[in-house]
Order: structure tokens, then C-alpha cells, then sequence
């Protein structure tokens, strides 16, 4: 798992230039300020930012780490 704080760093060395080629990193923070210093490092239009609405159960039920699991027995912060 790459701390996000790393994130912003990581698009330089993972991307490459090429025509036609288009290149896709997810990562997944839940703080703003986090999201905005990754923004602020790239150029205009190559952050896009999507906000996917997934019912818990669902998220629950795709999670192979078990994270959600611990969260709810109070094991995750």
C-alpha cells in the first residue's frame, strides 16, 4: 500500500509519453488537503478527481483486506 502523501511523486515515474496512450493511477485518499497538494503538483487537467456514491454493504462485501471488518470491531482507525 503507497502511503498517498507519496502519491504525487509516483506520477512522474509511472507515467509515460506516448500517442495514444493513455495512463490511469488510482489511489484512494479520504482527506482533502491530501488530494489537494497532489493537484497542485501536476498540471492542469491531468488530476481528475471522481467521487464514486457505493453503498457500504457493497464496499463490504469487495474488501479482500478485511479493513472494513476490522473497522467495525473498533481494530482500524
Amino acid at each position: 500500500m503507497v502511503r498517498c502523501s507519496r502519491c504525487g511523486s509516483l506520477g512522474p515515474h509511472l507515467s509515460l509519453t506516448l500517442i495514444a496512450l493513455i495512463i490511469s493511477r488510482s489511489f484512494i485518499s479520504p482527506y482533502r488537503a491530501d488530494r489537494d497538494r497532489v493537484r497542485q503538483r501536476l498540471q492542469p487537467g491531468q488530476f481528475v478527481e471522481i467521487f464514486m456514491k457505493v453503498p457500504l454493504a457493497v464496499c463490504e462485501t469487495r474488501d479482500p483486506k478485511g479493513l472494513y471488518k476490522k473497522a467495525r470491531a473498533g481494530e482500524q482507525q
